[in-house]
């Protein structure tokens, strides 16, 4: 018997998704989900579309709207077991309900390619401690390294570094503490925020200390970024905050 055309697109489409099928799980609100396989999922309309996640996976008590942070001392360095579960609580994959044709994406509050070195996650704009990667292998281009944006970071970088290529260490807050190590090089790299240690050298990479606050004046409010020079923080611009 000849199947019709259409059969066999049917075929081809089911056997990705056999292939890669993983286990489903249940959120806080027993809505089971699937987890997204590496190289597919089912999008909003119904269509089996690639996965750009990677691959991960999912424990059932997580809660999908914040991190269920692991139940690990802060204040020591992790094991690699450790180091990849606070990783998974942090990036905590993306999720398929196949019933309701919708998908949830992860977190994703870490590189793909960072290692955690603490339990020490706090919010999102402090979002623990991790290694520094030297690895050279970016998907975008090979040359670069693996892992350019450690913002919102604590980053453990060996003494002597050469630390180079734009690399991003931005921090939320004025001279956070950022970055452990001594008699490190910054070439063309984001320090924006980062305590400097006195021991490092700083080449053409931006060190400034920058905030945002909130002004109000004859009852408009507007938001406004300040720049620290001398000690002392200048406004630079303010733009009205608009509300419904």
């Amino acid at each position: 018997m000849k199947l019709r055309w259409i059969e066999v697109l049917l075929i081809l489409m089911a056997v990705p998704m056999l292939c890669f099928a993983k286990d489903k799980v249940k959120d806080k609100n027993n809505v089971e989900w699937e987890v997204v396989p590496e190289y597919y999922y089912i999008n909003d309309k119904g269509k089996v579309k690639k996965n750009p996640l990677y691959k991960d996976y999912i424990k059932e008590e997580w809660s999908f709207d914040k991190i269920a942070k692991p139940d690990i001392n802060e204040t020591l360095l992790l094991t690699p077991d450790q180091s990849e579960e606070v990783r998974l609580a942090l990036w905590n994959t993306g999720l398929v309900d196949k019933v309701n044709k919708k998908y949830k994406e992860g977190r994703k509050l870490i590189h793909k390619e960072l290692k955690p070195a603490k339990n020490d996650y706090k919010n999102d704009k402090d979002r623990g401690t991790v290694y520094y990667n030297p690895e050279i292998g970016n998907p975008f281009d090979p040359t670069k390294k693996k892992a350019r944006n450690y913002s919102f970071h604590k980053v453990i970088i060996p003494d002597g570094t050469i630390v180079e290529e734009e690399i991003n260490f931005s921090q939320a807050e004025p001279h956070t503490d950022a970055i452990i190590g001594e008699n490190l090089t910054f070439r063309r790299c984001n320090l924006v925020n980062v305590e400097i240690h006195p021991s490092w050298i700083l080449d053409n990479s931006l060190s400034v200390h920058r905030r945002i606050v909130f002004k109000e004046v004859e009852g408009i409010t507007y938001r406004c970024s300040e720049i620290e020079q001398q000690g002392v923080f200048n406004e630079i611009d303010c733009a009205e905050v608009y509300t419904e």
